[in-house]
């Protein structure tokens, strides 16, 4: 997506290093209404002075990490979307009239979850998801959210449908899990590099 020349002021303006910053949200997760905030999250290494003492006033700055990160990645990050997804999918059961924004959300996590099981990859977008798993209603619904309020709500027929759909993927779901071939620990490799990169980071800050 193009980045909006403001965000990279806003990151430009941080008092510490960035280690990443990344975009979140609608936007991340490819159905951005026109007034959709833009949200901006990032990760940087505070100054040890900062957190030693008894006062922490700031709370958490290189491409390293993301080498790392990719070995980090087990099969058991699939029990993070089945707890996420139940959640997503209760908060829009009991809602009255029920909203397309947080079905989205559902199929989003369900989606993402198979793909890093079959994959190793995270991506969150849930519009280039669909072109691998092609789910004819999902740019629908991605239609009616970004048409607007009016053309977001559901009917009981739609729920019945979608109840369904979410019942069918999370048993793929676990399937993908099951069938996975990612590490069920990180590697003692990884884990290294992990620690020998916290150790020069935190004693860069003394």
């Amino acid at each position: 997506m193009p980045i909006d020349p403001r965000l990279h002021r806003i990151t430009a303006a941080q008092p510490y290093p960035l280690l990443f910053a990344t975009i979140s949200g609608a936007h991340l997760y490819g159905f951005p209404s026109p007034d959709s905030d833009v949200d901006l999250r990032g990760v940087h290494v505070l100054p040890l002075s900062k957190v030693v003492g008894l006062e922490v006033v700031d709370e958490t700055v290189q491409d390293e990490l993301k080498a790392i990160a990719r070995g980090c990645i087990t099969k058991h990050h699939s029990h993070h979307y089945f707890g996420f997804v139940e959640t997503q999918w209760n908060l829009f059961a009991k809602e009255s009239p029920r909203r397309v924004k947080p079905l989205l959300y559902v199929y989003r996590v369900l989606l993402t979850g198979i793909w890093l099981m079959r994959t190793g990859e995270i991506e969150a977008n849930l519009v280039t998801l669909n072109q691998t798993f092609k789910l004819p209603f999902i740019d629908e619904l991605v239609a009616r959210k970004l048409a607007g309020p009016e053309q977001g709500t559901l009917d009981d027929a739609d729920m019945a449908f979608h109840q369904g759909e979410y019942e069918r993927l999370r048993a793929e779901l676990q399937a993908s899990h099951d069938a996975s071939s990612l590490r069920e620990m990180p590697s003692e490799e990884t884990r290294a590099a992990l620690n020998d990169l916290l150790v020069r980071v935190r004693l860069k800050g003394l």
